[in-house]
């Protein structure tokens, strides 16, 4: 693979998680009182990403724009939607990668793929891992009905619940039964 093509890969994979981000983004604002959901649509009365990220990175309350006393001393909205700022550190991270990866004063692409990846230190990289739905039931649950799901699904495509097992170690073991069933047939 050229390095062009690495950073067309790379930047096709950035762009990708960040509309998957840009939509839980939008999902977690349309949780938010109404007055401060209607300071950050646009005119088309879409939501405005853009001006969402502004305001926090500010360092401010997600509230604090709607001026309406109300909010101006209550719980900062970082306490009050933790999954909401979860996506936005998220957010800045791929953009972060996005800006290295694409920096015209950077001509030599090694070293723009090298950026990239130096943006990706432990602390983001366990920030991109944490999961929004961080309620450790939900969690559970998904991780059985996946195990449920491939434990299915190597049963039809293997013959056998051991999804673990390569197709090979499938194959020899219900050889091994099927033998070992017709040696106990001619027994009897």
């Amino acid at each position: 693979m050229t390095k062009k093509s690495k950073i067309e890969r790379l930047n096709i994979l950035c762009d990708e998680y960040k509309r998957h981000l840009e939509e839980a983004l939008i999902s977690y604002v349309k949780d938010m009182p109404k007055d401060v959901i209607n300071y950050y649509t646009n005119k088309e009365g879409n939501i405005d990403i853009n001006k969402i990220i502004e305001q926090a990175n500010t360092g401010r309350s997600l509230y604090w724009p709607a001026n309406v006393q109300k909010y101006q001393w209550t719980t900062p909205s970082w306490d009050l939607h933790p999954e909401l700022y979860l996506v936005l550190n998220k957010y800045k991270i791929v953009n972060q990668m996005k800006d290295a990866l694409n920096n015209p004063s950077v001509p030599d692409e090694d070293l723009r793929i090298k950026a990239c990846t130096n943006v990706l230190t432990e602390k983001n990289k366990d920030t991109l891992r944490e999961r929004r739905d961080s309620n450790k039931g939900v969690q559970f649950l998904e991780n059985v009905l996946h195990v449920l799901s491939l434990g299915i699904y190597s049963k039809v495509t293997k013959g056998t619940f051991k999804f673990w097992q390569s197709h090979g170690e499938a194959l020899s073991e219900n050889i091994e039964e099927v033998a070992k069933e017709e040696s106990n047939l001619k027994i009897k």
